[in-house]
């Protein structure tokens, strides 16, 4: 991952500091950098959750290092609309709305 490498040197951390940081070793840091070892879904998340960009960012699906916030729009709109589904026949719709 490039970006992942470009991030760390953007803030002046060393592989050693990100890995221990991140409870990895320094080696698994170097790998995931030089594309020798691809992260599995819950490194993808610490990564991007450290350096508080997107996943799509780390993986140069987008050039926008934004993470995405709660849309209700595409499939969040779907998961929206699912849950509202399943508390409705559930019939505790009315526990949804109480704030």
């Amino acid at each position: 991952m490039k970006r992942l490498k470009k991030l760390r040197e953007q803030r002046h951390i060393s592989q050693l500091k990100l890995a221990m940081d991140l409870g990895l070793n320094q080696n698994a840091v170097s790998r995931y950098e030089n594309g020798v070892r691809e992260a599995d879904y819950a490194t993808l998340i610490l990564f991007a959750d450290y350096f508080g960009v997107s996943i799509d960012y780390l993986l140069e699906r987008t050039d926008n290092p934004a993470m995405n916030q709660y849309k209700r729009n595409g499939v969040c709109r779907s998961v929206f609309q699912l849950k509202l589904f399943f508390l409705a026949s559930m019939g505790g719709l009315h526990a949804f709305f109480v704030v």
